[in-house]
C-alpha cells in the first residue's frame, strides 16, 4: 500500500485463486482513480474499493463485459447514483465507458433512462450516451461526454442510441472504432451525431455484402481533415483517404486487393510518416509494382512495415523513400533466400548508410 498515493491508474483482472479484497491496497487519500478492466468483474468488488475513497475527485471507469450477468450495474445510474451519493462526496469528474451484452427487449432509452434524475442532469450535469451499435457481440454502449480519455469509442451511423442531455456535446471524443452501415438501418433511424473532433478512426470488417462505409454518410458524421491515425480493414474506407489531409499515421490489416483500390482512387498523401501493411503473418508480400504504387503515394515516410514477396522490391523501397528512418520488413522464407537477402545487406549498407537486423522471418532497419 502507497498511504501518500493521490493518483493513480489500474488494469483489474479477476483473480480466480484469492477471495482477499482489493480494497485495502488504495491509499484513503486517493483522489483520482482510473479504473479499466480486462475481466467480468462483479460491481460489488468495483464498489468496495470506492467505499474505502473518500477523497477521490475523479474517478473513470471503462470496461467491456459480454455477460450481463456480472455486469447489470454498470450500466444502472441508480447504482452509480446511490454510490456517489454516499461513500463519494467529493466527486467532480465522473467518466464512464462500459459495453455490455443487451438483454432482450432493452434498448438505449432504457438504459438511458436511469441517468435522467435531477442528481445527474441538474445537480452534477454529467452527461451520458448508451448507443446500440447492431456489433456481433450485440451490445449497448454505455459512455460519458467527456469520455475516459483515449477511449475508443464503437460508431456505426443510423442506429438507436439516447443520451440524458437534451444537446448532447461530442467535441470530447478523439477516437471512434468504425462499424459500416447496413442497407437495413439506412433509412430506418436518422443519425444526428457530429464527431468535429475525432484525430483516430479504426474500421471494422463488413458483416456481409448488405454492409458498407457510405462515404458521404461518414463525412456527415466525422470531420475528416482532422484524421491523424487511421486504421483500415474494410477496403471501403480507402475511398475517404483524399479526404484526410493530416493523416499521418496509417495500418492497413489487407493489403493484396487495397493496393489496386489505391491505384483506382487514390492521390498521394504527403503528410504521412508511418505506414504498416499487413501484419508480420500476412500471406501477400508487396512486389516491385506495389512498391512503385506505395513509395509514389507516400512520399514522406519515416517508418514503415510491410511485407515483401521479392528481393528487387527494397531496390525501389530505399531508391524512392528519402526520409525514411526505420523500417520493419517481413518476408517468406521460401520465396526469399535469407543467404541472398544478407548479401543484399553487406553489398548496400555502406551505399545506403543503413544499420540491420535479421531474425528468422523479420528484417529490421535503420537508416544511419
Amino acid at each position: 500500500m502507497l498511504p501518500y498515493l493521490v493518483s493513480t491508474d489500474v488494469i483489474l483482472v479477476k483473480d480466480k485463486g484469492t477471495k482477499t479484497s482489493c480494497a485495502r491496497d488504495f491509499s484513503a487519500v486517493l483522489q483520482k482513480l482510473v479504473l479499466s478492466m480486462s475481466d467480468e468483474i462483479r460491481f460489488e468488488i468495483i464498489a468496495e474499493i470506492l467505499h474505502k475513497l473518500p477523497q477521490l475527485r475523479t474517478f473513470w471507469y471503462i470496461a467491456f463485459i459480454c455477460d450481463n450477468y456480472d455486469g447489470k450495474e454498470y450500466q444502472d445510474g441508480q447504482v452509480w447514483e446511490q454510490l456517489i451519493r454516499t461513500y463519494l462526496p467529493n466527486l467532480i469528474d465522473f467518466r464512464l465507458h462500459v459495453g455490455l451484452e443487451r438483454e432482450r427487449g432493452v434498448g438505449p432509452s432504457n438504459i438511458i433512462q436511469s441517468f435522467c434524475t435531477s442528481f445527474w442532469i441538474e445537480k452534477k450535469k454529467w452527461w451520458f450516451v448508451a448507443d446500440q451499435p447492431d456489433n456481433n457481440a450485440d451490445t449497448i454502449e454505455l459512455y460519458s461526454l467527456p469520455p475516459p480519455v483515449n477511449c475508443k469509442i464503437i460508431f456505426r451511423t443510423n442506429v438507436q442510441w439516447a443520451s440524458n442531455s437534451s444537446n448532447p456535446n461530442f467535441k470530447s471524443v478523439r477516437t471512434l472504432g468504425l462499424l459500416p452501415t447496413s442497407n437495413r438501418s439506412m433509412s430506418s433511424v436518422p443519425n444526428t451525431r457530429y464527431f468535429p473532433n475525432v484525430t483516430t478512426i479504426r474500421s471494422a470488417s463488413s458483416y456481409g455484402f448488405d454492409f458498407f462505409f457510405d462515404i458521404s454518410i461518414l463525412s456527415a458524421c466525422i470531420d475528416l481533415t482532422k484524421i491523424k491515425n487511421c486504421v483500415i480493414v474494410n477496403r471501403d474506407l480507402i475511398k475517404a483517404l483524399p479526404a484526410m489531409t493530416n493523416l499521418t499515421t496509417m495500418e492497413i490489416r489487407h493489403v493484396s486487393a487495397d493496393i489496386e483500390d489505391f491505384k483506382k482512387n487514390y492521390s498521394s498523401i504527403p503528410t504521412l510518416k508511418k505506414l504498416s501493411l499487413g501484419t508480420y503473418s500476412s500471406d501477400y508480400g508487396c512486389d516491385q509494382n506495389d512498391l512503385t504504387i506505395i513509395t509514389s503515394l507516400f512520399s514522406n515516410l519515416e517508418h514503415i512495415q510491410l511485407s515483401i514477396g521479392e528481393l528487387e522490391s527494397l531496390n525501389i523501397l530505399f531508391a524512392k523513400l528519402s526520409h525514411l528512418i526505420y523500417a520493419t520488413i517481413y518476408y517468406k522464407i521460401e520465396v526469399i533466400n535469407r543467404q541472398h537477402l544478407e548479401q543484399w545487406l553487406n553489398d548496400h549498407e555502406a551505399i545506403i548508410k543503413f544499420t540491420w537486423s535479421i531474425d528468422d522471418d523479420r528484417l529490421d532497419i535503420w537508416m544511419d
